[in-house]
């Protein structure tokens, strides 16, 4: 007998011969890398767009982040600070726009831009109006414009709305009291109550501003109703 010394060659031809067979199945195991990058190529110009409108918000809102800091330090802020800002782009960038535009007109009294700038940013902030109705921050910034602008009625209207919309606003609430202190004798009791509501809880979470809302309060009818709502908040507290 012949000595077994190995598998007859057939058995590796066949075994080659089917490994090297082409199926109709053999490249669809690509397919969901393939469907990966066709996602993210049809996605790449969406979210250019929306990482260059965030810019523009970031721009914007850390430009009034400083505004803040230097009205804080006492510093005098103008309309020449609002140069390289773009007055367009999303919703809450033409919104912080139009905030500078409020912040610089308060200070920059005598700008021959003031009257075009402040004209301007009431347009825009009334087109955000218009498809945002409900925008409570919208609304205090057209307040503001309205009031930097002479428009003392329809400064209140829109203070009344911003109101009406939010009874607490973290950015805009401490304007929106200290006008409603203001414009107390014009005001609604609802748009009242709801600004001693917030004035109560700002003086809560940030004691830097409480003084001066109640020293603001002192010089306005709003300081009775001020001070029992505060008295009333603390007995209920410490009730707790």
């Amino acid at each position: 007998m012949q000595p077994i010394t190995g598998l007859p060659p057939k058995a590796f031809d066949t075994d080659v011969a089917s490994a090297e067979q082409p199926t109709p199945f053999r490249h669809w195991r690509c397919l969901p890398a393939l469907l990966i990058v066709a996602v993210f190529l049809a996605a790449t110009p969406s979210a250019i767009h929306v990482i260059r409108e965030e810019a523009l918000v970031t721009q914007a809102s850390d430009r009034l982040y400083y505004y803040n800091l230097a009205e804080m330090g006492g510093a005098r802020v103008d309309f020449e600070d609002l140069r390289g800002l773009p007055s367009g782009g999303p919703p809450r960038a033409v919104l912080a726009y139009a905030n500078l535009v409020v912040r610089a007109a308060a200070t920059d009294q005598e700008n021959p831009r003031r009257v075009a700038l402040l004209a301007d940013a009431q347009r825009d902030v009334a087109g955000l109006l218009a498809s945002r109705p409900h925008w409570a921050d919208a609304w205090a910034v057209a307040s503001a414009i309205a009031m930097q602008r002479g428009q003392s009625q329809a400064s209140v209207a829109m203070l009344e709305r911003s109101y009406q919309n939010a009874n607490f606003l973290r950015g805009a609430g401490a304007w929106r009291v200290i006008t409603a202190f203001a414009y107390w004798g014009q005001l609604s009791d609802r748009a009242r109550a709801r600004a001693v509501d917030e004035a109560v809880w700002l003086a809560r979470i940030d004691k830097r501003v409480r003084d001066d809302l109640f020293s603001l309060a002192r010089q306005s009818r709003a300081y009775r109703q001020l001070l029992l709502r505060w008295r009333e908040m603390r007995l209920r507290n410490d009730a707790d």
